[in-house]
């Protein structure tokens, strides 16, 4: 995440692809490999990885925020991402 908080957005792509391959398809690590690749406007690597967390979603836990995040990223800050958002923020306050 500091590579996306400093900007340096090729670093952070390279960082979450390596992390997400040692982590074994870890959905935290994949998720921010989503937003590097939004981030750097990588639109179809971004909508790629939407999908891998969606199939992920069937089998194990996924955050709505993560998804949220990638679509804001994405420039989609319309009704998906703020639903996620939204979605995740209830989770939250249950916790």
């Amino acid at each position: 995440m500091v590579y996306l908080q400093e900007q340096t957005l090729g670093d952070a792509v390279a960082e979450f692809k390596k992390a997400a391959t040692l982590e074994g398809g870890n959905p935290l690590y994949i998720a921010h490999l989503g937003i590097a690749y939004a981030a750097v406007g990588r639109r179809s690597e971004a909508v790629k990885i939407l999908g891998d967390l969606q199939e992920l979603a069937r089998r194990n836990y996924v955050s709505p925020l993560w998804k949220g995040l990638i679509l804001a990223y994405m420039g989609k800050r319309r009704m998906r991402s703020l639903k996620r958002l939204k979605g995740a923020m209830r989770i939250v306050m249950h916790l």
